[in-house]
């Protein structure tokens, strides 16, 4: 459980650190911010996604290679 909510709580920083820097920015050249930060927050919603997921992209890839019948990883984790 407390994997979970680490995870998510790297996901929602990513989302609102995000929206809140692109805020500043768009402050600093006169566009209006909250709008700015929630077009910004729906775009990295995805990116948050991504940095929860973190390590979990390396099982992917192994998954992958088996699936194109690429055994060698899986010899090689039993090994």
């Amino acid at each position: 459980m407390g994997q979970v909510i680490l995870t998510l709580f790297v996901a929602y920083g990513i989302v609102i650190g995000g929206a809140v820097v692109g805020g500043i920015g768009a402050f600093l050249t006169e566009k209006a911010p909250l709008i700015v930060m929630r077009d910004l927050a729906v775009q990295l919603k995805i990116w948050g996604l991504v940095g929860a997921l973190g390590g979990t992209f390396d099982s992917f890839l192994q998954i992958e290679k088996i699936l194109s019948l690429n055994f060698s990883p899986v010899i090689y984790q039993l090994i």
